[in-house]
Order: structure tokens, then sequence, then C-alpha cells
């Protein structure tokens, strides 16, 4: 059983009312047959937004699929800081808005979805790419493809029914849903939705105390970065489903389940190579000036002793900086600080070797991207590196 219950924008009839009644009806008649078997009619009008309500916030297993993901991406893009680029999306994929002064951001999410799903589909993958904080990174062993075409219906179901197998053994339920869209970077966003184990709790219905069964929605954002053949995962995942999407993503899309390996991303050689002069950053548009907060040492000796220091900068701490990082000790995890232009306060990135990333903010990840590269903090083919090149040598030099 899936649920909306959360979702109150979508479960509060006066939340409802708000939106444009000829569009919501227009959306609720796209399943007109099931919102029927409900005892809700939809010829002329809405008659009865509490019964409305009550459909979404008590749904059971007969409530489409379609409808359940439709009404999740409206609902996350319901939101009033992103009308400009509802908008902006709208007349990208020229689709013609209603001329309506009183248009609210999910009326124009409905209407985006009624005109062209995809776009709106698209939109909300870069979003939620963006907005995941913590990634695992997982390299190939192998020459990137010369060109990635996106997986045809028939590759994805094949791939659905691969991860449906083992949610479906581990409890999980069934119903997951993948999708895989090319971003305006050309980065391959791969959104794949899934539930849990099902869980009770107890709520009230029409007065009375009543218990409901759902299974609750989880969603993994897996990026493919065909540049450097690699792919990151969000950190919340669990480790078996990790494996699990590489080695679905792997055979479905690669021709090998392991395909992708747990290699070495990130290194942080360039702190003792370089010192201060890896932070500079007068050559990327967009970042004001980057600190060295926080360095984890890990001792090569019996028992792995760890030490962690850390600064307000640390370089300023000590002229002698190449002692801060001694032979016998390998760097684990660095803290960044970045001040971006616009922004009133500093963002936070850590790195930890060999492969994940952690951020306070969900924006700047094509610059983080972008510093992380040119200042060697990235152990990429020299093919990807020679790009770089160019630009660091006289920013390095000016130093």
């Amino acid at each position: 059983m899936t649920t909306f219950h959360k979702k109150k924008k979508f479960v509060n009839p006066d939340a409802l009312k708000k939106m444009n009644p000829e569009r919501l009806l227009n959306f609720l008649r796209m399943f007109k047959t099931f919102f029927e078997s409900k005892g809700m009619q939809l010829d002329h009008r809405i008659e009865d937004y509490d019964l409305l309500a009550d459909i979404l916030k008590y749904p059971d297993d007969t409530m489409p699929e379609e409808l359940v993901n439709a009404l999740f991406i409206i609902y996350e893009m319901a939101d009033d800081n992103k009308m400009d680029l509802l908008y902006e999306t709208a007349k990208k994929y020229n689709v013609e808005l209603d001329s309506d002064p009183d248009t609210s951001a999910g009326d124009l999410a409905t209407q985006l979805y009624l005109k062209n799903p995809k776009a709106l589909e698209k939109v909300h993958a870069e979003i939620f790419s963006k907005k995941l904080r913590a990634h695992h990174y997982f390299k190939s062993d192998q020459p990137a493809p010369d060109n990635f075409t996106l997986p045809d219906n028939n590759v994805i179901i094949e791939m659905q029914n691969a991860l449906n197998k083992e949610f479906s053994a581990r409890k999980y339920g069934r119903g997951c849903r993948l999708e895989c869209i090319r971003s305006d970077t050309d980065k391959i966003n791969i959104i794949i939705r899934h539930g849990r184990p099902f869980k009770r709790e107890g709520c009230l219905k029409d007065d009375k105390s009543d218990t409901v069964f759902y299974r609750p929605e989880m969603h993994a954002v897996i990026v493919y970065n065909q540049e450097q053949n690699e792919i990151s995962i969000n950190n919340t995942a669990a480790k078996w489903q990790k494996e699990l999407y590489l080695n679905v993503i792997g055979k479905y899309l690669f021709g090998a389940e392991d395909y992708f390996l747990s290699g070495e991303k990130f290194t942080f050689e360039t702190l003792r190579a370089d010192g201060e002069k890896c932070l500079v950053c007068s050559d990327i548009p967009g970042i004001e000036d980057v600190k060295l907060t926080e360095v984890h040492l890990k001792w090569i000796s019996k028992g792995n002793p760890q030490e962690v220091r850390k600064s307000d900068n640390y370089f300023t701490c000590s002229q002698q900086w190449r002692e801060d990082f001694p032979s016998g000790a390998k760097i684990s995890t660095v803290q960044l600080l970045f001040r971006f232009t616009g922004e009133k306060s500093p963002k936070r990135i850590t790195i930890s070797s060999p492969n994940i990333a952690s951020s306070s903010s969900d924006n700047f990840g094509e610059l983080i991207d972008t510093f992380l590269m040119a200042r060697g903090f990235v152990m990429a083919p020299s093919s990807v590196r020679r790009q770089y090149d160019a630009n660091i040598a006289p920013c390095m030099e000016s130093a």
C-alpha cells in the first residue's frame, strides 16, 4: 500500500481548493476509472473535496502507479520558490501556459504535467539530484564509451524487474520505478523510487481511532558522469542497495555487472606537494575563497592511531606546513570552506578517501567539482586532466 499522508498539500481539502478547479479536474480525469471506483464523479466539477482528500490520504493497492508518481512530482514542484524555474521550463520546452494572473506553483506544475510530463520529470530529477549532499563515487577501469544512449523502455522494464526481485526478497515490496534523464550538463540522472518495509501507525479517521498500513517511499539518486566514466550514489543508501544499483546499471547499461568498482576517486597528495597553492580559486568564476579547516591523519603504525586537526584557516597556523603532513601518516579526510560569489555565509565540504564527499549546501555542486578537478583532488584519467592543465598553470605560478 502506498500512502501520501505526509504530503499535506494533497490531503488537505483547503489546499486542494486553492488549485485551479478546471486544471485539477483535468488532471484527475487522467485517472477517471480509479476515482469513479472510489465513488467520486468527475463529469462537470469536483463536488466533494473532502472525499478527494480521503482518497489520496488513505490509498490502497488499486491506486495507479502513474498517479502515485505524478502526485509526488507535482507535490515536490508545488513550491513558490520554484515559480521562476517552472516558467523557464515551460519556455524551454515550448509549453504554452494559460494566462491566469492568480496561478500558483501547484497550478504551474500541474499544467506542465498535463502538457509535457517529461519536461516536469526532467527538471524535478535535476533538482532532486542536487538536493542530496553526500555521495559515494564508483569508477570504472574501462575506457569511457564514446556515446551514451539513454535506455529504451524495454531495458528500463528489465532493470526495474531485476531491482524488484531483490527488493521483494528483502520485504521492500515491488513497484520500483526507474527513470534515466540527461541533464543540461550532459550527466545522466538515474532516479530509482522504491518502497521500504511496511509500517503501521495509529491515525484518526472520521473522528475515530484507526490504523493505517503503508509502505514508506524512498529514492536513490545515481549520477553517471561520462567524462570521468564514474557513478555517484547518494550516501544514504545501504551497502547492499549500492551494490544492487551498481550491478543492475553495469549489466543493463554497460554489459557487465562489475563495470563500476569502488576505487579511489579523491587524493590529498596535492596538499603535501603544493600546500596553500592548491586552494587558489581565482581562475574559477563563482568561487571567492577556499580555506582548509580540518585534516584527519591516520598513522601508519600499530593500532592505526588517528589524529584530527582543526583550524579556521589551516595554513595560517604554521609556515612549516609540510611538517603538518608527515610522511608517516595518511591524510584520510579533509574539510574545505568555500565562499561563493553572492553568498553571505560560507559552505563546507568534507571529502573522505577514497570516494566519499558530503556538503553543507544543496547547491554549487558543479563549481565544487570544477575546483576539485582543477586543483588535483580528483584522480582523473590523463585525457580529462589535460583539459584543466592549461588553466591551472598560470594561476598556480602567480599564487
